[in-house]
């Protein structure tokens, strides 16, 4: 097989036979498709990713901050006269 580039001798098979070139072809055809739609498919699950996140953080602050206010509240409740019985 002098006749090959010593770069190409990755695309034979077992047998030492090259792989024909409508199987190239069609790996490469494929490879230009997949990759795009791999790529459109990744971009909205990393922004439904960063908002889950976000979203999450969210909640948790909000229910912190209930809290807190809660807490004051409470504090408040004590110290006004109006309360007291």
């Amino acid at each position: 097989m002098s006749f090959l580039h010593p770069s190409m001798s990755r695309f034979l098979l077992v047998r030492r036979r090259p792989l024909p070139l409508p199987v190239l072809v069609a790996g490469g055809l494929a490879a230009l498709l997949l990759v795009p739609v791999a790529l459109v498919t990744l971009v909205p699950a990393l922004v439904l990713l960063m908002v889950s996140i976000t979203a999450g953080v969210g909640i948790v602050l909000s229910a912190w901050a209930v809290v807190e206010l809660l807490a004051w509240l409470e504090r408040w409740l004590e110290r006004d006269v109006r309360f007291r019985s």
